[in-house]
């Protein structure tokens, strides 16, 4: 029932998403992403940071296991069989509203790059939430940033719709 619920207001036009490269450089770029959900943002906080194993893809993990995924106040992290990667510094986190982490997702830390990701919630008209992210990219590299950009726009966009799907097929 509930994905016929979630099948309905996709072509009504309740589940809208945005994604894009915003602003893109040699050295940073910019992603801004958006999607509306039928979930008020308490339920959308609780599953984004404390059940992130479910809706990151594995395949975009160390350990190529989304389980070992865990979002808290201190890091973004993952942890399995004594290996550890700190994918990202919790610097903010404001209960059902806002978290901004500090650091680069996987392989943008093998470059040396740094960042500042911010996840953001709000109410919609719709009686349900908007989450968005926003990623400022940035650092001094052997690599011309602006073919990395919409690489990582399109992992984060995948990461995002798999949250929208998760949060609206409950």
């Amino acid at each position: 029932m509930r994905s016929l619920i979630s099948i309905l207001l996709a072509i009504i036009g309740l589940n809208t998403a945005y994604a894009e490269v915003a602003k893109s450089s040699a050295e940073g770029f910019i992603i801004e992403q958006s999607v509306d959900v039928t979930t008020e943002p308490a339920a959308v906080f609780a599953v984004m940071t404390g059940k992130v194993g479910e809706w990151w893809n594995p395949e975009h993990t160390y350990s190529g296991v989304g389980a070992n995924l865990q979002i808290d106040k201190r890091c973004y992290c993952e942890r399995w069989d004594g290996n550890l990667v700190h994918h990202l510094n919790t610097a903010i986190w404001v209960e059902n509203s806002k978290v901004v982490f500090e650091g680069g997702l996987g392989p943008l830390k093998d470059f040396g790059l740094d960042g500042t990701m911010i996840w953001s919630l709000l109410p919609n008209d719709s009686d349900g939430t908007t989450i968005s992210w926003k990623y400022y990219v940035n650092g001094f590299t052997d690599t011309d940033l602006t073919a990395l950009a919409p690489v990582v726009d399109s992992v984060l966009a995948e990461q995002l719709r798999r949250l929208q799907e998760h949060l609206n097929n409950k």
